[in-house]
């Protein structure tokens, strides 16, 4: 029997004993990748993830703990990390991530740029320079910060904190 008609006898075997949920899991769960997680959820959770470090939305942080915990048994401690794969940050790759919470402190999101210069970063995130010398810029979520930390730059978003 060749492989479509097969598949498809296999589905419709999937339909006539679980009904057409149970072909969706059945057909989805070919996304499925070791350790149990998805596609699509690696997606969400880069999603995030990028959104959290350009400071333009904080989403739900559950998702991206527990992704980070399984991954890279990363407990968002400020301690930087390597991602399995890269994130865009205002167009630059990012592979290197420090992500810090604390009910006290707050909450920062940080990305590492080894190899570059602090002016492309911040010209990338349209950050101007500061008082400090610092790269600064303002949005609705909080600050981003570009500096230099251990001879990398940094990319920093701190959320405002709601009180």
């Amino acid at each position: 029997m060749s492989g479509k008609r097969s598949w498809v006898f296999a589905g419709l075997a999937v339909v006539l004993m679980q009904g057409w949920s149970g072909l969706h899991a059945a057909t989805s769960a070919s996304a499925v990748r070791e350790g149990g997680k998805t596609d699509a959820q690696e997606k969400r959770v880069y999603r995030v993830l990028q959104n959290a470090i350009m400071c333009r939305k904080l989403g739900p942080m559950t998702e991206l703990e527990s992704y980070l915990k399984r991954t890279v048994n990363y407990a968002m401690d400020g301690k930087p990390v390597e991602l399995p794969k890269a994130v865009s940050v205002f167009g630059l790759s990012v592979r290197k991530v420090a992500l810090f919470q604390d009910d006290e402190l707050g909450t920062s999101f940080t990305a590492h740029f080894p190899g570059t210069t602090p002016e492309k970063v911040a010209k990338a995130a349209k950050a101007r320079k500061n008082d400090q010398g610092d790269y600064y810029r303002q949005t609705k979520v909080g600050g981003i910060n570009v500096s230099m930390a251990s001879g990398e730059v940094t990319l920093t978003c701190t959320p405002m904190m709601d009180y």
